[in-house]
């Protein structure tokens, strides 16, 4: 199992995904991080034709290609994108958090090479 989550193979359940994301954050945070996930497993349900028509590859998929192809299962999303989800959210949430650390800095670091200097 772990090796099919490294290499990008594993599925996560509706209830699995919710249930996670539920336990790490508030409400708030919780029914918006759900939306997006939401929408990305409705993106994921592309039938395999638009999914092959979105890659453009020239020629057919080698056999070892093919095996290493995340399939997507209904209803079930692909650990990568809950994955990836969930560290951007994090990443914008960390942003707003500091905003204002950083205009208060950008405000006092004068010669703008992000050190603070003694003068």
């Amino acid at each position: 199992m772990l090796e099919n989550i490294l290499v990008g193979k594993s599925n996560m359940e509706i209830q699995q995904w919710k249930r996670i994301i539920e336990k790490m954050y508030d409400e708030e945070d919780f029914r918006q991080l759900e939306l997006q996930l939401s929408s990305k497993l409705s993106q994921q349900a592309k039938s395999p034709k638009e999914q092959a028509k979105s890659t453009r590859r020239q020629g057919p998929l080698s056999r070892t290609e093919l095996q290493q192809q995340s399939i997507p299962q209904p209803g079930k999303l692909k650990f990568v994108t809950f994955l990836k989800c969930v560290l951007d959210f994090q990443l914008l949430e960390h942003e707003r958090f500091l905003s204002m650390f950083v205009r208060h800095f950008k405000s006092i670091d004068s010669d703008r090479d992000g050190v603070l200097s003694e003068d």
